[in-house]
């Protein structure tokens, strides 16, 4: 992983309760000294997310000191999202392969899944197992981009965080154009202080 998880604990294993199965290929796949503790939550159901987590009660149910179990439940999540990278077929079986590059505000984060459909543009796409990386679960779909080379097709969906605003996207394009911003901002657009300068510019 490119940067550090701003993400507390209980927000990391909310979003890996949101993907059993990839914990699962991750099982599989890369066993490592968490192994026995995330099997052992999946057979929990991961103690039924709704309720209320506290990892103090998990450890002492599991029989682990709680700063082990705190450091399991971040590499799990880490291990997972580099074994995506690593080896996406795993993550891709049986539905239509695609790239999700997640853009929310300075946080990034590339994504391997297969999906039924390709999301269509300014559709919204929630996916709460990325919060932990990008500080967020909604995205909207920006550009669809497809790639072919030598001889495989690889569909990649740009998404940003937040909900999908026409006449915004409209204004960062003319503040592109009018060179008002650089090609990195308008490839972010929703860095911090954008807004902003917008309605400064367009009144």
């Amino acid at each position: 992983m490119s940067s550090p998880l701003e993400a507390s604990t209980k927000q990391i294993f909310h979003c890996l309760a949101e993907m059993p199965g990839w914990c699962e290929i991750l099982l599989k796949n890369r066993p490592g000294a968490y192994s026995e503790f995330l099997q052992w939550l999946l057979q929990k159901d991961f103690f039924e997310i709704e309720k209320r987590i506290v990892i103090r009660n998990i450890a002492k149910e599991f029989g682990a000191d709680p700063a082990k179990i705190t450091k399991w439940i971040v590499l799990i999540y880490e291990d997972i999202l580099d074994l995506n990278e690593e080896m996406p077929a795993l993550f891709k079986a049986g539905a239509i392969s695609h790239e999700l590059w997640f853009n929310n505000r300075e946080q990034f984060a590339v994504v391997n899944m297969g999906l039924m459909v390709t999301p269509r543009l300014h559709e919204r796409f929630d996916f709460w197992f990325i919060k932990a990386k990008v500080g967020r679960n909604y995205f909207y779909v920006k550009e669809i981009e497809h790639d072919v080379r030598r001889g495989e097709h690889t569909i990649r969906v740009h998404l940003v965080g937040g909900f999908a605003n026409r006449y915004r996207e409209q204004l960062v394009d003319r503040a592109y154009f009018e060179k008002l911003i650089d090609f990195k901002t308008h490839r972010n657009p929703s860095a911090w202080d954008l807004d902003d300068k917008l309605r400064k510019w367009y009144k």
